[in-house]
């Protein structure tokens, strides 16, 4: 785990209970010159995709995505389609499960 990146992630739940939207964070990361995984800028879709996602309680969802047999380079979100399986405490958390 990245510490410093850890940080941020925790910063951002943090402001998000505050009621400062996925908009504000990521104009302020910017503003900040907090830079990305991929070295670019922060977005608005970004920050809630993080804020949802079960990985930084320290869960993993298996198959939440899926490739179909008949279409080699194309992936569907899975709404049942095929198994997935959810892993509650995978690893060390980030934030608590409660934030």
């Amino acid at each position: 785990m990245n510490r410093k990146e850890a940080e941020i992630v925790r910063l951002l739940f943090d402001l998000y209970l505050m009621n400062i939207g996925c908009s504000r964070l990521s104009d302020l990361l910017n503003y900040l010159g907090v830079k990305t995984m991929t070295d670019s800028q922060w977005e608005t879709g970004t920050i809630g995709g993080m804020l949802s996602n079960e990985k930084y309680k320290g869960d993993f969802h298996l198959q939440k995505y899926y490739t179909p047999s008949t279409q080699r380079n194309v992936t569907w979100r899975n709404r049942g389609e095929v198994q997935s399986y959810y892993i509650s405490e995978n690893h060390e958390p980030i934030v608590s499960p409660e934030l």
